[in-house]
Parts: C-alpha cells; sequence; structure tokens
C-alpha cells in the first residue's frame, strides 16, 4: 500500500517536473528569439547611426560651401557698389 502511494507520488511529481521542462523549452525558445530579433535591432540601429554620420558629414559640408557661397556673394556686392560710386 505505501509502495503504491509512493508510486502514486512519484508519477505526480514526473508529470510536474515534465511541465516545468516543457515550460523551461518555451521560455528558452522566447529568449532565443528576443536575442534574434535585438540582434536584428542592433544592426538596424548601427546602420542608422552611419547613415545619420553621413548625413551630418554632408549638411557640414553643404554648410561650408554656402559660406563661401555667401562670401562670394557679399563681395560681389561690395565691388559693384564700388563700381556703381564711380560711376
Amino acid at each position: 500500500e505505501q509502495l503504491d502511494e509512493l508510486r502514486a507520488q512519484s508519477s505526480g511529481h514526473e508529470t510536474k517536473l515534465l511541465a516545468v521542462t516543457d515550460r523551461l523549452n518555451m521560455t528558452e525558445e522566447q529568449l532565443d528569439d528576443v536575442r534574434t530579433r535585438s540582434s536584428v535591432r542592433a544592426a538596424e540601429l548601427v546602420s542608422l547611426s552611419d547613415r545619420l554620420a553621413e548625413a551630418q558629414r554632408n549638411t557640414e559640408e553643404f554648410m561650408s560651401r554656402l559660406r563661401v557661397s555667401e562670401t562670394h556673394l557679399e563681395d560681389l556686392k561690395t565691388e559693384n557698389s564700388g563700381n556703381n560710386a564711380t560711376k
């Protein structure tokens, strides 16, 4: 009788252990999925960061050219004013 009771308890424990094992396996799969998605997101962020850095460089280059153009325009205005004053 005690042996049957111990077998029943053992069977119950085994069932619980299998359920816990299944949940752990599911959790590991979910964790792997999260890791994979995180890696993809990290790669996307690196790519975005690279594109932003390039856009920043392009903006700085454009601003530099714009300043040069403004300087030339001011020089032309000054030269034109001088020419008009001598007429």
